[in-house]
């Protein structure tokens, strides 16, 4: 399978029934590369293309690439420049396998390439941009009476002069302190981009969003700004759950799918909700207590779930509401 070989980037994910992505799955920015070669693939954030990555083996079986026991990935296309693929995990119900939609990055940056030629300004793509050798905000301090923000605009490099220039479109919760921390941080970060595939260009202008957020892991508090360029959607980042939250709504789901074996479905409900209440990327645990909640004879609690998760994009949902919700 040769025409798999190369360096892949995504510029799509999508639930498997088509539904909008929605996971728990921790993304820092939404452009992704895979590369895979004869027998072996990697994956990494498209901001750290540069890094070295450990491989993973795989082996090809028709149209899957079989990764172990447990985890495949299902090619639905596959082309010289395009890439459809699902990830399964055994571990894992149909409802939340992840479709990628690849295509092939040296394509897709030629391409870009020749739709700014001439220009002295370039508006940056995912294959086309200035791309960061480091977190510009790793050692970045947060207000920590004010941790939690968005932001969201364009920066614009200035190549003759080396320097970056910070315009917000949008704020959301950003203190006078933490805007000054973040432009700061962008103003003196040129060094820092590898301009080699835009060096041509004499401005930049590249869209980027922040989130200022605070997290636990194992009794600790954290602060931490998260930047995704070429991008202006908040849902793009995954910002990092509680280690905390994801381990109790594991062990709730456990309970509820206890409960709902030995026929407690009062218990099985409360655990459910449990699950989902620690981690509202747990679509099954969500589909799971408003199934129970309809069978028992609730409906209204049975639809407002499936309503709340209409207003996420997901088609299953959509589908019970349909059906069950409109008569």
């Amino acid at each position: 399978m040769t025409l798999l070989n190369g360096e892949w980037i995504i510029y799509k994910k999508e639930m498997k029934d088509g539904s909008k992505y929605f996971s728990q799955e921790i993304v820092k920015n939404p452009s992704e590369i895979f590369v895979f070669d004869k027998n072996s693939f990697f994956s990494k954030e498209y901001s750290n293309r540069k890094n070295s990555i450990f491989p993973i083996k795989f082996k090809v079986d028709n149209n899957k690439i079989i990764i172990n026991e447990n985890r495949y990935k299902l090619i639905e296309k596959l082309s010289e420049n395009e890439l459809v693929f699902i990830d399964f995990f055994s571990e894992k119900s149909d409802n939340t396998n992840i479709r990628y939609y690849l295509k092939k990055y040296d394509a897709l940056q030629k391409l870009d390439k020749a739709n700014n030629i001439n220009k002295d300004t370039l508006s940056t793509t995912i294959a086309l941009t200035p791309i960061p050798n480091i977190d510009i905000f790793k050692n970045t301090p947060v207000n920590t009476y004010d941790p939690v923000f968005k932001a969201k605009g364009y920066l614009l490099f200035d190549i003759q002069n080396k320097d970056i220039k910070v315009n917000f479109t949008h704020t959301e919760k950003l203190s006078p302190q933490n805007r000054e921390k973040v432009i700061s941080s962008f103003n003196t970060s040129y060094n820092h981009w590898d301009l080699s595939d835009v060096k041509n260009y004499k401005f930049i202008k590249m869209p980027f969003i922040v989130i200022g957020h605070q997290y636990n892991i194992s009794n600790n508090t954290f602060n931490h700004i998260i930047a995704a360029y070429n991008t202006q959607k908040y849902d793009d980042i995954r910002t990092p759950l509680n280690s905390n939250d994801i381990e109790n709504s594991q062990h709730f789901f456990k309970l509820g799918l206890n409960c709902f074996e030995h026929k407690n479905y009062t218990c099985a409900i409360e655990n459910f909700k449990k699950s989902a209440e620690e981690n509202k990327y747990n679509l099954d645990a969500h589909y799971n207590y408003a199934s129970i909640y309809f069978a028992l004879g609730k409906k209204e609690e049975a639809c407002t779930k499936w309503s709340e998760f209409v207003q996420y994009g997901q088609i299953a949902a959509e589908q019970e509401y349909n059906s069950k919700c409109k008569k």
